[in-house]
């Protein structure tokens, strides 16, 4: 079953998503899918995942940050958390930035993140 990071909607500007519980899912190795529907041209997405073992202190630094994204698709990236046992608990952070300063913006992206158990020791996303 996949745990739902953030959910399908409008991105309109930086925000947050709601803090997910892992539950048994912590301290192991996590499939992320970020899927894109729309964009405008110019624009790209920044997603940064925290961590927190409470789901109150969240640190001063994200645990992984995912490269830019400028175009839709599917992108699949691997968490590791078997060196962060005490992690339980995620929450996205995201912004959209445009390289075109004063570009009008008439589609912003539909983005959400999906996380699933790996049992892979698949090529691990950069940590921040």
């Amino acid at each position: 079953m996949s745990l739902l990071l953030l959910p399908q909607g409008e991105v309109n500007g930086p925000g947050f998503g709601q803090p997910v519980d892992l539950g048994d899912r912590q301290g192991e190795m996590l499939r992320l899918t970020l899927t894109i529907n729309r964009i405008s041209v110019g624009d790209h997405l920044d997603v940064a995942i925290w961590g927190s073992a409470d789901g109150k202190d969240w640190g001063t630094r994200p645990i992984a940050i995912l490269p830019h994204k400028y175009y839709c698709g599917s992108y699949r990236y691997h968490l590791d958390l078997t060196h962060q046992p005490d992690i339980r608990f995620l929450r996205v952070q995201y912004q959209i930035l445009s390289d075109s300063p004063g570009a009008m913006r008439h589609l912003h992206p539909v983005a959400w993140i999906t996380l699933e158990a790996d049992v892979e020791r698949p090529q691990l996303v950069a940590h921040a």
